[in-house]
């Protein structure tokens, strides 16, 4: 289901253990942003949202963002014991305690955008952009039957049957070259294109299609039927007596993939109040190459089970890492992958996002609401999202938005700040806010969070509240 039999288990830990640790919608920049012109990094939502002066990016530090969205919720893995924390395996942990907060379909999905070089600058055409980012897009979907075998084992003396299906991993990892234009057509509508060459560096795509498991007394047998991808220059497997994949090594890492996308956007604003955009973007493919293929031979092999979680008692207690560690070992002799025939070539499609946006504002706009709807496709778990916001710009050099979020993994509300003072363009906030945590610091609710800064010069003459009203054109001539 991963890289191999213990890589690819492992990687699908690592993503769900740090996913969920880190606690911080898609990664390309705050959608608390979407309406604020003042911010130079909005172009990433829309490539016809121009911001209202040009702008060089601090190198590494124009836009960082990190995002993690989950049905999950990290007290339903951790628990407090004697002062410390203890895994759901724990078998002082009752199954029902644990399974009440396990869900038929349990999606975790974690993003990072980090722009390395960016630049906007106005033009006598329009407000064209030029940015070079590393993007990182990975999302898991774990059944709840999964979470069922784990702690249930044999629960029945006669025996026990499960049936797991598309247990689900996949990540793209790549370097993103991008170039923008917002070009106006007539005094209302604005449109933007962006085009993107991108170098992939990384791709896993993961699945086990069905697994089937029976207990018995004298036996537990696994039938899995799945299938790991990866595609990494300079990897290779390794492998144990019997064949079966246990790591991976790693040899002078390269561009591993290419490929190409596109961003479409449009604003129209219908008077000095109302104004309406849309966007599609990450429309595209990346052509992987350098892969490698690992398989289930589909039949039957035999299993040990999970074993209990020693934790120890008084000052001998077992670490968490030490109990993540045993829950680890038991997953990796769960899956059996041999090498398979990997294809020459692998082509996946882009996730692609589709934003719907609205904008209400009032005392010249001073303060403004906004509507916006997020959909990304090309996901094992489509999210989807529908914010509200409230912009307030009480002054030039000082821009404050707050937002109130319901999507399918739950409702959120966030905040953004904004500083332009001369010579400078800051600006750090969240998409989802984690307010609640327990004695023991763990979040409460579902572990999502989102995480966004950034820091930017800016360039060129701020564009008045006139050139707002009317952002492209002052007596029929563009002004830069």
């Amino acid at each position: 289901m991963s890289l191999g039999n213990q890589t690819m288990k492992r990687t699908i830990l690592v993503i769900l253990w740090v996913g969920m640790m880190v606690t911080v919608g898609e990664a390309q920049t705050l959608r608390s942003s979407y309406f604020l012109n003042s911010m130079p990094m909005r172009h990433k939502l829309n490539p016809a949202l121009a911001s209202d002066r040009g702008y060089i990016s601090v190198p590494g530090l124009g836009n960082v963002m990190a995002d993690v969205h989950s049905n999950l919720s990290l007290t339903s893995f951790l628990y407090p014991q004697n002062g410390g924390l203890t895994t759901f395996m724990n078998p002082s942990i009752s199954a029902s305690e644990f399974l009440s907060g396990i869900v038929a379909g349990n999606a975790l999905k974690a993003d990072v955008d980090v722009t390395l070089l960016s630049t906007g600058f106005y033009g006598k055409r329009g407000f064209t952009t030029i940015d070079i980012s590393a993007r990182s897009m990975s999302d898991l979907y774990l059944p709840g039957e999964l979470f069922r075998f784990m702690k249930l084992g044999m629960d029945h003396a006669a025996g026990s049957r499960y049936h797991i299906e598309n247990l689900t991993l996949q990540s793209d990892n790549y370097v993103e070259v991008a170039v923008g234009h917002a070009h106006p057509i007539g005094e209302k509508l604005v449109i933007g294109v962006k085009l993107k060459g991108l170098i992939g560096a990384a791709n896993v795509r993961a699945t086990i299609d069905r697994m089937d498991i029976s207990l018995s007394g004298d036996q537990w047998l696994i039938d899995a039927n799945g299938v790991a991808d990866l595609s990494a220059r300079g990897s290779s497997f390794r492998y144990d007596e019997q064949g079966r994949i246990q790591g991976l090594d790693w040899h002078s890492p390269g561009p591993a993939g290419w490929g190409l996308g596109v961003d479409l956007g449009m604003v129209y604003r219908f008077d000095d109040r109302w104004l309406l955009s849309a966007s599609v973007v990450d429309l595209g493919f990346i052509r992987w190459s350098h892969n490698l293929r690992g398989e289930t031979r589909n039949e039957p092999f035999s299993f040990e089970g999970f074993h209990e979680v020693a934790v120890g008692s008084g000052s001998q207690t077992v670490s968490l890492r030490d109990q993540w560690r045993s829950v680890r070992e038991d997953l990796e002799a769960l899956l059996n992958l041999y090498e398979g025939e990997a294809p020459q070539a692998r082509t996946r499609m882009l996730r692609t996002t589709i934003h719907v946006g609205g904008e209400y504002a009032i005392l010249d706009r001073k303060i403004s609401f906004g509507l916006l709807s997020s959909t990304r496709l090309g996901m094992t778990r489509i999210w989807t999202e529908a914010m509200g916001s409230v912009n307030f710009r009480p002054a030039r050099w000082f821009n404050v938005v707050v937002t109130a979020a319901a999507s399918n993994y739950g409702t959120s509300w966030g905040w953004l700040l904004n500083f332009a003072p001369k010579g400078v363009n800051l600006f750090f906030g969240t998409d989802h806010m984690v307010t609640r945590f327990t004695s023991q610091y763990i979040p409460l609710g579902r572990a999502s969070a989102v995480f966004n800064l950034g820091m930017n010069i800016p360039i060129g003459a701020r564009r008045d509240d006139q050139m707002r009203r009317d952002p492209w054109r002052r007596g029929g001539v563009w002004r830069p």
